[in-house]
């Protein structure tokens, strides 16, 4: 009232479930969007919005056929400094971090490792495996 505005903001975080990659070619200024509202910043001025809670976040469907415990040989999509990451499909993405791949394992992109499901990250929206060791190493926790 009396001429005082109100900006609404969607993070790039806010707009799907999925990763989003160039915001601009998907809007553009006047666009009509359909948003929840998620909080209001009274200091900022500010209602902070989102398009993708507007629908159930598709990852809790996913997740139901990965039980902890539960065993899987997956495709070492790649290799890199934090672990392997596998190919679920789905946009879904698997983890055996760094520390729970044995010293002697050669993991190879592509190659298929067998893997049990230790935790399901909804932060991170990731499984996490260990392999399935067929002997302990020595020192192995």
């Amino acid at each position: 009232k009396n001429g005082s505005r109100v900006e609404g903001l969607i993070h790039s975080s806010e707009v799907s479930w999925e990763k989003t990659e160039e915001l601009a070619k998907e809007f553009k200024p006047k666009d009509k969007l359909k948003v929840k509202i998620i909080d209001i910043d009274l200091k900022e001025k500010r209602l902070n919005l989102s398009i993708k809670r507007l629908t159930e976040d598709p990852f809790e469907e996913q997740i139901k056929n990965y039980a902890i415990d539960k065993k899987f040989d997956l495709e070492i999509e790649k290799v890199t400094p934090i672990g392997l990451i596998l190919s679920l499909g789905d946009g879904l993405e698997g983890i055996v971090k760094k520390e729970k791949v044995p010293p002697k394992f050669a993991a190879e992109t592509g190659s298929t490792i067998q893997v049990v499901v230790s935790s399901i990250d909804k932060k991170r929206r990731r499984i996490e495996f260990v392999p399935v060791l067929s002997e302990k190493p020595i020192g192995y926790r």
